[in-house]
């Protein structure tokens, strides 16, 4: 008598993703070092209500303009802070499910044209580059200049 093994595995393989989807993980593993002294929001900056302030990780910089990331105190929402060059007040932030498949957020300022993305650490952004994205970061895309919020 042969045995189908094919639907068990399958089976065991939907378990463990669904246990890793549960697990807390980001899919953006630079949130998961440890905190240095310039992963500190600006002064004045408040996000949604269980943001966790020490989750925050500065990704990047470039031309002035700096990229932090942070998660909800559950793990289960990525943010993208985007702080930009000198005393610009015009910040820009936004939060998306840390469970998405490669795009966790997509945010622009008052220059829609500029605009940054957040993305897993396995994302395919391939789409996204030849859409005239920049990668900053293994997990920052931003199209239109450094300053997503200015313009």
């Amino acid at each position: 008598m042969r045995r189908n093994r094919i639907p068990a595995v399958a089976g065991l393989l939907g378990v463990a993703l669904l246990l890793a989807g549960c697990s807390g993980y980001t899919g953006v593993a630079a949130l998961d070092r440890a905190a240095g002294p310039g992963d500190v929001l600006p002064p004045g900056i408040t996000m949604i209500q269980d943001f966790d302030a020490a989750s925050v990780r500065l990704l990047a910089s470039h031309e002035g303009v700096k990229y932090f990331a942070g998660t909800t105190t559950d793990k289960t929402t990525a943010c993208i802070l985007v702080q930009p060059a000198g005393n610009d007040p015009d910040w820009v932030a936004g939060c998306g499910g840390a469970g998405a498949a490669g795009e966790i957020v997509e945010v622009s300022g008052n220059n829609p044209a500029r605009t940054v993305v957040l993305v897993r650490d396995d994302a395919d952004t391939r789409d996204l580059e030849a859409d005239g994205f920049t990668r900053l970061h293994t997990n920052v895309l931003v199209r239109g200049g450094a300053a997503a919020g200015t313009g």
